[in-house]
């Protein structure tokens, strides 16, 4: 059976490399590629995710009907994923103007693990995000204050990342022609979505309500807004 390949790897005292391994399958590769990848919460079920998204039923035609893992998923509190790791499987997909584009899957390591540390969880995050076409951003249950903490490391990516030699930007739009398209899947979800009048609202109106800005001026309002 195949086995997920560390994309990159975490040494035990934190330093990140690419395998010898995986460099000569990414070198060995020639059409253009596109990486998605998926980050949140750990025990959330982001490799069990990844493994439904990696594999079709032979016909192109969507998950197959038996989903052979490659990433391993665990039933434990612990956390099975360390680093970055990706899909060894040769997945290309036709695009509108007949070209071939090579579609790679990566799962990451959970965020807020209990031997990980806020600084490590960035820097797997900002890996995520940087080598994304498309970045997963998966969680549990609905939209709450937890997720959206988790998720504002997406607002501290701009301090960590620098586009230009000259240091760090505080324009947004700077970073939009290098950041991924963004997508939140929210797991065992089983609300109704209605707003606050009981009408009901789509799944992007649920996102925007989530995320607008609460009146207030105490510190945890100020900082969830920020």
């Amino acid at each position: 059976s195949m086995a997920a390949l560390p994309l990159i790897a975490m040494a035990e005292d934190g330093k990140m490399s690419v395998p010898e391994e995986t460099v000569s399958l990414l070198g060995g590769i020639e059409e253009p590629v596109a990486i998605i990848s998926v980050a949140g919460p750990y025990r959330s079920g982001k490799s069990f995710l990844m493994n439904c998204l990696s594999q079709d039923d032979g016909q192109g035609g969507g998950m197959a009907s038996t989903v052979k893992p490659v990433f391993e998923v665990g039933s434990t509190i612990n956390a099975c994923t360390r680093g970055l790791w990706m899909h060894p499987a040769q997945v290309s997909v036709k695009q509108p103007d007949g070209s071939k584009l090579r579609v790679i899957f990566v799962d990451s390591e959970g965020l807020g693990a209990i031997k990980s540390d806020e600084q490590h969880d960035l820097h797997i995050f900002s890996l995520a995000v940087l080598t994304s076409s498309l970045f997963i951003f998966n969680s549990t249950g609905a939209i709450d204050e937890a997720n959206i903490k988790k998720l504002s490391f997406i607002t501290q990516l701009s301090k960590n990342i620098h586009i230009n030699a000259s240091g760090p930007s505080d324009n947004p739009d700077d970073f939009e022609e290098f950041f991924p398209a963004f997508l939140w899947v929210l797991r065992d979800f089983a609300l109704k979505l209605k707003d606050k009048d009981g009408n009901p609202i789509n799944e992007r109106k649920y996102l925007e309500e989530s995320l607008k800005r609460e009146i207030g001026f105490d510190e945890d309002v100020t900082a969830r807004n920020r």
